[in-house]
């Protein structure tokens, strides 16, 4: 599921062709993942899974990749019998409204022992604005738009034998409202 549709982006490129079809629904899918990766965002809803070689031994928080968090589905940890146990989630609390969101053992508890290995703490969430196109900020959907028509129109890194110029900043003032600073 992508946030624009194929019928939004040719509207936007004004291409009334089929024959662009196959290359504009590749732009869509590039634009919002080089979004996703510049605003540090899950745009449409999806499954992802982070890991960690431990849990933090300061009780500090784990700060998780891409919100915006919408639900943990489990937190799964190597335990000094190497053994994976599920962290029951009465245990923990998550702060959905954080960018990003964040992890920490609920009051009177603290995080699990995890054996020392790589990978030990795999947490599996589901992040993003929604299911839909709709769901997502216009500004986000307008900065896609332009990188789509940047990408539609110059195929190349380098267009010789005219002025360069790189993607308008426009696109960068769009995400940045929502994009994701850590600290």
């Amino acid at each position: 599921m992508e946030p624009i549709s194929l019928v939004e982006a040719k509207a936007h490129l004004k291409v009334d062709v089929t024959a662009d079809d196959d290359y504009i629904t590749a732009l869509i899918t590039a634009a919002r993942q080089r979004l996703e990766i510049d605003a540090g965002l899950a745009i449409i809803t999806q499954t992802l899974e982070m890991g960690l070689d431990c849990f933090p031994m300061d009780g500090s928080p784990i700060k998780l990749k891409r919100p915006l968090l919408q639900s943990i589905t489990s937190i799964i940890y190597v335990d000094s019998d190497g053994v994976d146990i599920t962290w029951d989630s009465s245990e923990y609390r998550m702060d959905l409204a954080s960018k990003p969101a964040r992890i920490t053992p609920a009051y009177g508890y603290s995080y699990p022992v995890a054996i020392a290995v790589t990978g030990a703490v795999k947490i599996r969430y589901v992040a993003g604005y929604g299911d839909a196109g709709t769901d997502v900020p216009k500004d986000l959907i307008r900065a896609m738009l332009m990188l789509i028509g940047h990408w539609y129109e110059n195929r190349e890194d380098v267009v010789i034998g005219t002025i360069t110029s790189t993607v308008p900043k426009a696109y960068s003032w769009l995400k940045a409202s929502h994009q994701v600073t850590t600290c």
